[in-house]
């Protein structure tokens, strides 16, 4: 039986690892029986495919990687659609080469500047992942549709590959603030962290007392975590902060967390302009308003670095030293 459990926890803990390896072994095997193995073209188009698909789904996961493989997967997805769809609606000539490519060039580069220019202020829901494979199945599938329904469906590709991008955009951030977080924290999978963190903390501090903060505090780090892949950064900084609150006692059966004044004060002064946001925005004094707001535009502007400050002193100042104290 314990064996047993153990096996469980094992595939639990390494599920994400076990889904794309699945899929990689299926799309190579797949791909085999397509691909002339003898041809480094054809060889070149089968990593290709592979690495796209790959790519979709490693959006689903915690892993930092899968950001670079997302942005090609998201291009070549573009790009080999638009290359089937225009070149069955447009004769083949010089022009319509232009076209195909200048096209393509806006619709790859446009999502781009947008995502990048986005990619540490605009938030998004956990399902737009589910999103962006469905509307990449879905595009790859429109862009040949010649042979059964003649053009009646263009318009309808059309609006697929619209909200293709605008989901891969919000999905790209996604993977890229994943990307970020792991960097800085130094992890790979923050769902594994999280099941280690408890585990060793539970290991560390026996008394009963500490249990329950244990699990408050695993809480409040889960959350903080998921807030900042989601772009949440307002609650992520909160839930944080709550780990460190009271000058560092408000887990004091875990940990006591020593910081010196002026970092007290700038992170207090973070979570007091966060906290009181609202209150700013119901002021009768206009002037005052203003001054609020404008300062709040510049607190947030800079929310993402502070954001991952904060969760890097929770994880190495707070949690690690928690686990090496006597």
């Amino acid at each position: 039986m314990r064996t047993f459990n153990r096996f469980r926890m094992s595939l639990l803990r390494n599920i994400y690892r076990l889904v794309i390896i699945f899929f990689l072994v299926y799309l190579i095997a797949y791909s085999l029986i397509f691909f002339n193995l003898n041809d480094p073209f054809s060889l070149l188009v089968m990593f290709s495919v592979v690495l796209m698909i790959i790519g979709q789904m490693l959006l689903i996961t915690p892993f930092g990687f899968s950001y670079p493989l997302y942005l090609f997967s998201f291009e070549e997805a573009i790009f080999i659609s638009m290359l089937i769809w225009l070149s069955s609606r447009m004769p083949f000539y010089e022009l319509g080469v232009l076209i195909y490519i200048g096209v393509v060039a806006v619709l790859i580069a446009l999502p781009l500047i947008i995502h990048w220019l986005t990619k540490k202020r605009i938030g998004t829901i956990q399902i737009i992942p589910t999103f962006s494979i469905f509307f990449f199945g879905l595009v790859m599938a429109l862009s040949n549709v010649k042979n059964l329904l003649s053009t009646s469906l263009d318009w309808l590709f059309l609006l697929a590959v619209t909200l293709f991008i605008l989901t891969s955009i919000l999905g790209s951030n996604m993977a890229y603030r994943t990307m970020m977080l792991n960097r800085e924290l130094k992890i790979g999978d923050r769902n594994q962290y999280l099941r280690k963190t408890r585990d060793d903390l539970l290991k560390k501090c026996t008394h009963v007392d500490a249990h329950a903060d244990v699990d408050l505090l695993t809480y409040y780090l889960s959350s903080s975590l998921d807030s900042f892949v989601d772009g949440d950064l307002e609650r992520s900084f909160m839930d944080a902060f709550k780990i460190i609150d009271n000058e560092g006692k408000a887990f004091k059966t875990i940990y006591t967390l020593r910081l010196n004044s002026e970092q007290w004060k700038k992170l207090k002064s973070i979570r007091n302009n966060l906290s009181h946001a609202h209150i700013s925005e119901d002021k009768e004094d206009e002037t005052e308003k203003k001054k609020d707001l404008e300062k709040l535009k510049e607190l947030k502007k800079g929310l993402f670095r502070e954001t991952l400050n904060i969760l890097s002193i929770v994880r190495f100042q707070f949690i690690d030293n928690a686990l090496k104290s006597k």
